[in-house]
């Protein structure tokens, strides 16, 4: 009985009955359509990026669509960290100005 009780603590109900009772179809139609998202967001911004940035990756630019496909949702969380080239012509015009 006490496994029983440790298991029924650790592993909670893992269905919650919401009061309308239909949030189960619409959050996943949600969560495709934000996983549809995602995708797009992230093929535009591989497609962005240069041949050569693209080798270092290890894939090719008409590999994108099937790379992409194949991640799950926490990798299609992932943007890039560098700036983009318009943000830095921005700020060496800024810079240019300051000299």
């Amino acid at each position: 009985m006490s496994i029983y009780l440790t298991k029924q603590a650790i592993e909670p109900s893992a269905k919650r009955v919401s009061p309308t009772g239909s949030s189960g179809p619409v959050r996943r139609i949600l969560a495709n359509a934000k996983q549809r998202w995602q995708q797009r967001q992230m093929v535009m911004a591989l497609q962005q990026l240069d041949d050569r940035l693209l080798a270092d990756i290890g894939i090719n630019r008409g590999e994108i669509p099937r790379v992409v496909a194949g991640l799950n949702p926490q990798e299609l969380r992932m943007r890039p960290i560098a700036r983009t080239p318009r943000n830095a012509d921005q700020n060496d015009y800024m810079f240019l100005q300051t000299a």
